[in-house]
């Protein structure tokens, strides 16, 4: 475990930065309707959306880099294409 400490807090780095991104879409969302859309006003709704668009990528970023990240110890290994570790060994014993 100790050598994937760094790796095991910068993916859950990523994973927080994906939760607060999709939680914070729906706050955004609320006050824009109560806030601008209540008094109409046109350039609070277009910030507004264009902080829920940010929001929304800073999201998706991090469970893009999240789920990357939680299957690097696997790559490293090995693991994910185990006949490819094979061959490795066959050409190493013949």
């Amino acid at each position: 475990m100790r050598p994937y400490r760094g790796l095991i807090a910068v993916t859950l780095f990523a994973v927080l930065i994906d939760n607060v991104g999709t939680l914070l879409v729906p706050t955004m969302l609320a006050n824009m309707v109560n806030t601008g859309i209540t008094t109409g006003d046109i350039d609070y709704i277009l910030r507004n959306g264009l902080y829920m668009l940010i929001a929304t990528g800073m999201a998706s970023g991090g469970t893009v880099l999240g789920c990357y990240l939680s299957g690097a110890p696997g790559r490293q290994r090995g693991l994910r294409y185990p006949q490819c570790r094979v061959r490795q060994v066959a050409r190493t014993r013949g």
